[in-house]
């Protein structure tokens, strides 16, 4: 993937987060249907995320 100006375009950056997160299928599943790409809604997600790789490690 070619990456065009400093940040890409927007698809370019949803698939980039896609591919980050693939591995939640939970938070991927969340993603992909909202499709949304707004600020508080990534920083929900990253929260999300964040918080069941916690839960995980923890068992």
């Amino acid at each position: 993937m070619v990456i065009k100006g400093m940040w890409g375009n927007r698809k370019d950056r949803k698939d980039i987060f896609l591919n980050m997160v693939k591995d939640n299928a939970h938070v991927a599943a969340c993603y992909e249907k909202a499709d949304k790409f707004k600020f508080d809604f990534i920083r929900s997600l990253i929260s999300e995320y964040n918080d069941l790789i916690a839960k995980d490690g923890a068992k």
